[in-house]
């Protein structure tokens, strides 16, 4: 039984190294600490379970702002796998993470960093 815990300790280590990874395609135009100014993209502390155009401050197109989409790991996972097909009209200019593991290890990296 040890071996498994230690096990699923190291498989969330790696994730969490692989979302830290990944996540460098997105701090260009994002940032996560509480406190920490939009850029291009806003600032997504504290994103999960919220209205997708919820940061405020932050101006965001029309797409987002008639969306009711919470940010849930779901609809995370489909938005960065291709932006643009996942809300017609937005104005981010990010081609997408195509990969599913890649989305999977981010997304957890986002549910740590962003809490």
């Amino acid at each position: 039984m040890g071996a498994s815990v230690q096990s699923t300790s190291v498989d969330a280590e790696a994730m969490m190294k692989r979302g830290r990874i990944v996540w460098l395609k997105c701090r260009s135009c994002h940032e996560v600490d509480p406190g920490a100014p939009h850029k291009v993209g806003p600032n997504l502390h504290g994103m999960f379970d919220q209205p997708i155009a919820s940061r405020e401050g932050f101006t965001y197109s029309a797409a987002f702002e008639e969306s009711d989409i919470i940010w849930t790991d779901e609809t995370l996972d489909a938005f960065i796998e291709r932006p643009t097909n996942y809300i017609r009209g937005t104005k981010m200019a990010f081609a997408g993470i195509s990969k599913e593991s890649d989305r999977t290890a981010v997304i957890a990296y986002l549910r740590k960093a962003t809490q």
